[in-house]
């Protein structure tokens, strides 16, 4: 046997998460395989049930998504484990609209067929409970209720007869009450409750909270009432038949397909940003589309990637670490303005803007963002997209949106891109930012309340890396590039025998961030007519710690030379010392360089070094040459010689 229910309260605030996290890691621990869903478009409580189970929790909800999409989910999870959970949202009736209507707790086990663990916040009640739980128990009668849990009872006794008086007058099992526990509360901030707590100190609330509830709560019961057949889960999973590819086709009505390309879409996942519906990204997935995770907090450069999908989370706490990281923020910026297509919703609409607070962002966005007192919008939203774009004009979707914070913007109202157009009891008002590739917005969208949305994203990550095949395959027609690289010596040396080697042909060379210390080099070349050495940085690798303003200055200076170089058809030999390191600590952006090959003349040869050589700029090389280190003085703690080393 297997069991499935859905836990609904009588109101919001009576103890669903805290009861569900504890049935779940209870369950668990008696070794059952458990799966838990959210009723409603909520991030959080999903995010502690996966915590709990190691498994992601998927969000069910009947407002933004058709009835198919709704079993398809349910049935695609429930079918892999021994019991499945689903945790209601709000009060068990309070759904879109009306009572019991779509979005409700209600609506979904009626659609589902799920029996209802109903949970009662008991305070301060003695005989009413009885009217009022079968209030619940009479309005509709397609809901099958298996059991009440009483919450913050006042004591055991007080328990035992609220227990007796429901059992006595209706006909519906008490599983359990639980009494107040000031132990087991869970903390909370502005949009629910926090995810970013101490691991160990969750893990032994959670911990607390299913001692409590096996102490309290009688499981066997429970599980009695909540089993279903063995064979209920081979119901024919019901499949979206309209694939992202198929929807491309037909969006930008074409035979053409992308189905043998794989393209990469970039996941923004780490403290500030962690919002995203499951389902979203398993849908990307199953459309052969390969999803890279990358930190905004912590990576210096953007992965390797066609696209960007930035979600939901708190980046207005985390701005100064964000502001902070300012080179990943001028690698995204370089590469969002080279038109690589980038899709954000809330939190990653309001790191895209100019600034949080006062403290600069990414700055894409045009408005700047400020954190109010009281929210700014709670509630769903049904919208078409807006304004010409990358993105389909005209396309319906369906998601939600909760924030606290505002964008503000100098550009006049008719003057405005926005991304979507609200419809419904929101007609009129519009949201976000629309672009040649940024679509950003407060709202959350669920992929599957309209295919097309998400299409019209995958294709504009399609042109945009055919667009770089061609620009790649234009800068191919120069060749003539060398790439020096690797963890051994050499690699400077080499490039100086190069430009020696073809003398007296006039040669340009750039060293990025050896700073203006004499070098061996520096003084031959001194000499030299037919060479010019520039020189540029502070002298400091940048190993562990963030670019300073000094060092990114010194870095355009560098490129700004190195133009300047490629632009000068007399320079025949130009080498570019460093540059693997002054791109992957995101000084400049790998796109600059891109662009200095296609420009330079097919006679011009281009030495580049540096270890950890970028992927693009080895793939366009016609030479690459790779220095191994075998042995090396610094083993010994022996610093850099002058003369040798320099």
């Amino acid at each position: 046997m297997k069991n499935q229910f859905v836990i609904a309260a009588t109101h919001s605030g009576c103890g669903k998460t805290t009861i569900t996290l504890g049935l779940l890691k209870a369950l668990i621990d008696r070794g059952y395989d458990v799966q838990s869903f959210k009723c409603g478009p909520d991030f959080l409580d999903p995010i502690l049930h996966e915590y709990v189970t190691n498994r992601p929790s998927n969000n069910l909800d009947t407002w933004m998504l058709d009835e198919v999409s709704n079993r398809k989910i349910f049935h695609k999870y429930a079918s892999n484990c021994d019991i499945s959970i689903i945790e209601g949202v709000m009060g068990t009736f309070d759904g879109s609209e009306g009572v019991g209507q779509k979005g409700s707790t209600a609506d979904l086990a009626k659609l589902l067929s799920l029996p209802v663990l109903l949970v009662v916040d008991a305070q301060g009640m003695a005989g009413s409970i009885v009217p009022y739980i079968a209030g619940f128990l009479q309005w509709d009668s397609g809901i099958r209720y298996c059991g009440i849990l009483l919450n913050r009872v006042g004591s055991e006794s007080h328990g035992n007869l609220l227990k007796g008086l429901i059992e006595e007058n209706l006909n519906v099992p008490v599983i359990g009450f639980l009494p107040k526990n000031p132990d087991i509360t869970l903390p909370s901030r502005h949009l629910g409750l926090r995810t970013d707590y101490n691991v160990d100190v969750w893990s032994e609330t959670i911990q607390l909270i299913a001692n409590f509830i096996e102490k309290h709560v009688n499981i066997e019961e429970l599980l009695q009432y909540t089993a279903v057949p063995q064979n209920s889960n081979t119901i024919q999973e019901e499949l979206v038949t309209e694939t992202i590819q198929y929807s491309i086709n037909r969006l930008i009505k074409t035979e053409e397909s992308h189905s043998d390309e794989k393209i990469t879409i970039g996941i923004a996942k780490d403290e500030a940003f962690k919002f995203y519906y499951h389902e979203n990204l398993e849908l990307l997935k199953s459309s052969q589309i390969n999803l890279v995770e990358f930190s905004p907090l912590n990576d210096w450069t953007l992965p390797d990637v066609d696209a960007i999908y930035i979600g939901g989370g708190y980046p207005e706490v985390y701005k100064e670490q964000l502001a902070h990281n300012a080179g990943f923020i001028k690698n995204l910026r370089d590469k969002i303005n080279d038109g690589m297509p980038v899709f954000a919703e809330c939190g990653g609409y309001m790191y895209l803007a100019e600034a949080i607070d006062g403290v600069p962002m990414v700055g894409v966005v045009p408005g700047k963002i400020t954190m109010e007192s009281r929210f700014q919008a709670l509630g769903y939203v049904e919208a078409l997209t807006a304004s010409e774009g990358f993105m389909m004009q005209g396309i319906p979707i369906r998601g939600h949106e909760f924030h606290y914070s505002k964008l503000t913007s100098e550009i006049p109202a008719d003057q405005q891109k926005p991304a979507f157009q609200y419809l419904g009891r929101k007609a009129g008002k519009i949201s976000g930012y629309h672009s040649n590739h940024i679509f950003a917005s407060y709202v959350h969208v669920h992929f599957l309340s309209n295919i097309d949305f998400v299409s019209s994203f995958v294709n504009a990550a399609y042109l945009y890396r055919n667009q770089l095949k061609q620009r790649q395959n234009s800068i191919e027609n120069q060749l003539n590039i060398q790439v020096h690289t690797g963890n051994g010596k050499g690699k400077t040396t080499a490039a100086i025998g190069n430009v020696i080697a073809r003398l007296p042909n006039k040669a340009g060379i750039v060293q990025f961030l050896k700073g203006s210390r004499d070098t061996g080099e520096k003084i031959v070349f001194y000499h030299l007519e037919q060479v010019d050495l520039f020189t540029c940085g502070t002298g400091k690798f940048i190993r562990n710690s963030n670019p300073t303003q000094d060092d990114y200055r010194e870095a355009e200076n560098g490129l700004l030379k190195a133009n300047e170089f490629v632009k000068n058809p007399s320079y025949k030999t130009i080498v570019l010392d460093e540059i693997s390191h002054t791109i992957n600590k995101g000084l400049i952006s790998i796109t600059d360089i891109l662009e200095l090959i296609r420009l330079k003349s097919p006679e011009t040869l281009l030495i580049l070094t540096g270890r950890d050589m970028p992927n693009e700029l080895m793939e366009v090389a016609d030479c690459v040459m790779h220095y191994r280190q075998e042995k090396h003085p610094y083993e010994k703690n022996i610093q850099a010689r002058r003369g040798i080393e320099y």
